[in-house]
């Protein structure tokens, strides 16, 4: 049976599938919604209201794209591990994290699939922009309390540097209160803005107005991804995100931001902008990748439709 008559299902979580999704079309598969014709599917991470899904799909190939680009370790104590015909990763730095907790399906790396990947840029420049990691949707909430603790912390340390900024921006998704914001709504020498949309073109317009970036999540990785001189917060601790992962010490070197934003002086803060450093550059390298390869990825679906 040719391509061209190989459908497939893809559930979307806003724009993270696009990649994997045109690298299919453009390789002659169809992409249709009734997954009773489906040959094959593609998701992001098992929920709760895939079950019904999952049942058509226990004999035909199953293939997992990345939630985010960071979020391979959901599958150590957080998501069932389904049986997949493939796990899809950013880098292989997410593989090695997934072999050391014992992930027991085959992985392949297939580079950063949300934008192009720049060297560094940089910039004397000194206006900041301040990207807290987005709320879970219409829930209003963080998956734990210890997510709005990090983001907080971490707004307080900006507001203890704010005055030797060009300006602050503060980019919240939502609104300020799910953000656990609201006390600092009317701190002076801050702006704060709300995300039009969180999607990836949404996140780069907003990146590149800005010299510095200090952020999380995504974002964070998408700001990193091109180039702009970034710093993460709360990147050290990922059973704070989503519950309790069961191996994270056989992993953490690898999730740990080198220089995270919790740790630095304003003066560390400023010289971010001006040279790259080593060690984030080769944590980079190691947790974002390489370019998207759609020539491979399209290669491993073959093996299994």
């Amino acid at each position: 049976m040719g391509n061209s008559m190989r459908k497939f299902l893809c559930t979307r979580n806003r724009d993270s599938a696009d990649a994997y999704v045109t690298a299919l079309l453009n390789a002659g598969f169809m992409e249709t919604k009734n997954p009773t014709e489906a040959d094959f599917w593609l998701y992001d991470y098992e929920r709760d209201h895939y079950n019904k899904t999952l049942n058509l799909f226990k004999d035909k190939p199953k293939f997992i794209y990345p939630h985010v680009p960071y979020g391979w370790w959901v599958w150590d104590g957080i998501c069932a591990v389904d049986d997949v015909s493939c796990n899809f990763v950013v880098s292989e730095g997410a593989k090695q994290g997934m072999r050391l907790y014992g992930y027991p399906h085959p992985i392949e790396v297939c580079g950063f699939p949300r934008c192009e990947l720049r060297p560094f840029q940089p910039t004397q420049g000194m206006k900041l922009l301040f990207a807290p990691s987005h709320t879970l949707g219409k829930s209003g909430k963080y998956p734990t309390p210890e997510c709005v603790d990090y983001h907080r912390a971490a707004m307080r340390h900006i507001i203890a540097l704010k005055d030797h900024f060009e300006s602050v921006t503060v980019r919240y998704a939502y609104d300020l209160t799910t953000s656990g914001f609201t006390e600092f709504a009317h701190e002076s020498g801050i702006t704060f803005t709300r995300a039009e949309a969180l999607s990836v073109s949404d996140s780069l317009k907003a990146i590149e107005q800005a010299d510095i970036i200090i952020s999380c999540g995504t974002f964070g990785y998408l700001s990193l991804a091109i180039g702009k001189p970034t710093i993460l917060y709360g990147n050290r601790t990922p059973a704070s995100r989503a519950g309790k992962v069961k191996h994270y010490a056989s992993y953490k070197h690898l999730i740990d931001f080198p220089k995270p934003f919790e740790s630095l002086t304003f003066d560390d803060v400023a010289n971010v902008g001006l040279q790259p450093d080593p060690e984030v550059e080769q944590w980079k390298s190691l947790m974002l990748g390489q370019p998207f390869n759609a020539e491979k990825f399209i290669s491993v679906v073959r093996e299994f439709v």
